[in-house]
């Protein structure tokens, strides 16, 4: 008896109230010291916060605080200050230890309009298991030592697999693999849906490695080379591909790429005699303005697809279409943002990419023909709506009336065979259909303006001179144009004039000219004849800018498909309607229609519908066909609305355990399950989900996902995010706090909308706590999630609070009371 009463008075001693502060002050010093040194708040904490010893240490003050107390036995009633003291420290102590066992500690994710009444709690373990129709839920202790256990032996499942936990690593690399895969049968292989695999080849000097190759396209179109490899130096390889691709290589001199972190390879330009061009401007072709005297080479290329892995991991996608346009896109070793979805994710993921080629023509003929199409097309409508035209257009439309011949194909005809020409205005070449003379022979002049005239006689005679041989400015000096030196201050150099220069200088003529008409001498008189009528009227339309090469000029990539889709259309529905009228039968647009499939007709088929004796009578004998027979027709239903074609891949998964990190949050656990049902069984390694909203994976054919994640409880208030934002320091990008607008519905059915921060939670009557931890991306104009930290502390308001004020009280009465006896 004498020993349990040391021992009592031992535990409500001051010595034991000395030895558990120095105890609790030593283990706070060692998890400062011990969080500062690995920066990991998780690692102090299980060294001491979390540790069952500081658990103990708090049960230890909770018995010398009461024993000290019950230790004044009898009491009186100067021992109420004494007493209230210790009163509030045990209902402290007893709030935490509640709160400790009872309490709830989780944290949710928010997207913004987003909402959720479920949360998850840091540093527990489960396997998700979800079938079509349920899920279930398998917990987790991660220790070595539980490797090879059922995680399934005290579940009911009927209707689920059993799982067993094969292997753990308490730290791992994930890598998403995606074109490159290191996990196939035959070793690495790169894998695109619709293609036999690719052997990856390893490359340490940069080299192009060898490609195999197939046809992207039906019809003619080139077949493209696909290539694999792990290269070192990426921009090392993607030269040494356009070099060997792109024709003629005679003229190039240099080829440059650059790449960044974030975009791979970003740029690629070749410098050729004379120009650079950027390979990455994906642009539309441009018809030049004088092809007689253009010396442009037009680029080709043998089309490539080459996926290169850099030393990171980093998958880049490398394209070259036959014209020399460049796509580069890279692929990160993390899981995409963008991927897809194969049956609710039962059939597993791909990531795929829409590459800005499209099996249309790409050809300068062929955009030239769709121009003549679309101008014939535009003609048309502004003639039906009595759309006011350009004077020159005024004219030819009023000789085409008089000649009883269609003016918006005779204007396009006559603008073909301008540009085929190939001058600055039109001089006959003896190819003019003799019913375009006869139109033209219908156009009646007024008396010409100077402009019009001095134009058709200066350029006649720089024209003749450049045929010879001879330079412009040598023809403009020998004219005694009094402007030449002004032309000369718009060069670059002092040499001869060079061809791709010539279209500028005959702007700039042309602009001359109208600047000085008022000090032009009269006009020469000029013979109506044919030739005299085409200088003329190409005089006007130069003037108004109409020319094919000024169409393109103003083209972007998008308009030069739409006017390239037409031009296909047309040929497609050219087909259809030989095909329906039959060789040499006659037809009516009745028969017509009621042959053609209206359903099966394309947007742009059905505007030529609408001019269907036109098409059939003008289009179909002046416009080359592009369409052979009703095969190559599938060219067109490939192309038509497509931006592009789409290359996809399955999403696989690479994990390597790695040794862990002192700073326990960078850690990523691994862990290896079998999955069994009946008579199969599979095996999966999963990497550790700590926000439990990744990908679930699918397992035993597609029957079940799985994902490991953290425990999720439910809390009886559903949270939505309505606006989360980052407000930043003044005039700079660091973050000075977050806020979040939320609504938060009670269990009652009760909106509350309130704004949290940082510093401002909010709180409930039942004891739950709202707290705003992070918002990522800072950027607003994506959509950002808010990262939600919620607390449950179930006595705050029974026990801890009314503590915390009778300790106070306490105190003041220890202060205030006269005297003090023990």
């Amino acid at each position: 008896m004498n020993r349990i009463r040391t021992i009592i008075r031992l535990l409500g001693s001051i010595r034991f109230t000395v030895f558990l502060i120095t105890t609790v002050t030593l283990m706070v010093i060692a998890g400062t010291i011990t969080e500062a040194y690995t920066d990991s708040h998780r690692y102090a904490a299980a060294l001491t916060y979390s540790n069952p010893f500081f658990e103990t240490l708090l049960l230890g003050f909770f018995l010398n605080i009461l024993i000290s107390a019950l230790l004044r036995w009898p009491f009186h009633r100067y021992h109420i200050p004494f007493l209230l003291t210790h009163l509030g420290l045990l209902m402290i102590i007893s709030g935490a230890a509640i709160k400790g066992r009872y309490g709830v500690q989780g944290t949710t994710a928010l997207l913004e309009g987003a909402g959720t009444d479920r949360i998850f709690i840091q540093d527990t373990y489960e396997i998700l298991v979800e079938s079509r129709v349920d899920e279930q839920h398998y917990p987790l202790q991660l220790k070595s030592q539980y490797s090879g256990s059922a995680l399934s032996r005290d579940l009911d499942l009927a209707d689920f697999p059993n799982i067993r936990l094969l292997a753990y690593a308490p730290h791992g690399i994930e890598r998403v693999e995606t074109w490159i895969k290191h996990t196939t049968p035959l070793g690495h292989q790169a894998v695109v849906a619709g293609l036999a695999p690719l052997p990856v080849a390893q490359l340490t000097a940069g080299a192009p490695p060898v490609g195999a190759r197939a046809r992207v396209f039906p019809g003619n179109r080139p077949p493209w080379t696909f290539y694999a490899a792990e290269v070192d130096n990426v921009e090392q390889t993607v030269r040494h591909l356009l070099r060997e691709a792109i024709s003629p290589s005679s003229d190039i001199l240099d080829i440059t790429v650059s790449t960044s972190p974030v975009d791979g390879v970003d740029t690629a330009t070749l410098q050729l005699n004379g120009r650079v061009i950027s390979l990455t401007d994906i642009r539309g072709l441009q018809l030049s303005s004088l092809p007689r005297y253009s010396s442009e080479t037009m680029l080709s290329a043998h089309p490539f697809i080459a996926f290169l892995q850099d030393v990171a991991g980093e998958t880049h996608l490398i394209a070259l279409d036959e014209t020399g346009h460049l796509y580069t896109e890279q692929f990160s070793s993390i899981l995409p943002r963008s991927v897809a979805v194969y049956d609710d994710g039962y059939s597993g993921y791909g990531v795929h990419t829409t590459l800005p080629f499209s099996p249309l023509p790409h050809d300068a003929d062929s955009l030239r023909h769709a121009l003549l199409l679309a101008i014939a097309q535009d003609l048309r409508q502004a003639e039906a709506a009595q759309i006011p035209l350009a004077e020159p257009l005024e004219r030819l439309a009023a000789a085409c009336r008089r000649s009883h011949a269609d003016f918006p194909n005779t204007c396009a005809r006559l603008l073909d065979h301008w540009y085929c020409q190939g001058g600055w205005l039109y001089y006959p070449d003896g190819t003019l259909p003799p019913d375009l003379s006869r139109v033209l022979n219908q156009i009646e002049w007024s008396t010409p303006d100077r402009v019009t005239a001095w134009s058709s006689v200066i350029f006649s005679d720089i024209e003749r001179g450049l045929g010879e041989g001879v330079d412009l400015f040598d023809v403009l000096r020998q004219k005694n144009w009094p402007l030449v030196d002004t032309l000369s201050a718009l060069r670059s150099h002092d040499g001869p004039c060079q061809a791709d220069e010539l279209p500028h200088l005959f702007e700039a003529i042309t602009s001359q000219l109208q600047s000085v008409a008022e000090h032009l001498p009269e006009a020469p008189q000029l013979h109506e004849t044919t030739e005299t009528t085409l200088q003329r009227l190409t005089v006007g339309l130069r003037t108004h800018g109409i020319h094919l090469s000024a169409m393109t000029h103003e083209f972007n990539i998008d308009t030069q498909r739409k006017i390239l889709e037409r031009y296909v259309a047309a040929n497609a529905f050219a087909l259809r309607v030989k095909a329906a009228i039959g060789a040499g039968d006659t037809w009516s647009e009745q028969r017509l229609a009621s042959s053609l499939d209206a359903n099966a007709l394309a947007e742009p088929i059905s505007i030529l519908e609408s001019q269907l004796e036109i098409v059939v009578a003008n289009w179909m004998e002046w416009i080359p066909p592009v369409l052979s027979d009703e095969n190559d027709a599938s060219i067109f239903d490939l192309a038509l609305g497509h931006p592009g074609f789409n290359l996809e891949t399955p999403i696989t998964l690479h994990h390597t355990p790695s040794h862990p990190s002192r700073k326990l949050e960078d850690n990523l656990p691994l862990v290896t399950i079998e999955v069994q049902k009946g008579g199969r069984r599979e095996q999966i390694t999963l990497a550790y989900d700590k926000y439990g909203t990744g990908l679930k994976w699918p397992v035993l054919d597609g029957n079940y996902m799985v994902r490991f994640q953290p425990q999720f409880k439910q809390i009886p208030y559903r949270l939505r995010l309505r606006d989360a934002r980052q407000i930043n320091y003044a005039n700079t990008n660091q973050a000075f706090s977050y806020e979040a607008d939320m609504l938060f519905q009670a269990p009652t059915g009760e909106e509350i909308p309130d704004t949290i921060s940082m510093n401002c939670v909010h709180e409930t009557w039942d004891g739950y706590r709202f707290y705003l931890a992070n918002i990522t991306p800072p950027n607003e104009a994506e959509v950002q999630q808010a990262q939600i930290v919620v607390n449950l502390d179930p006595v705050k308001y029974q026990v801890t609070y009314p503590g915390g004020i009778i300790l106070t009280l306490g105190i003041v009465l220890l202060f205030t009371r006269r005297s003090s006896r023990r």
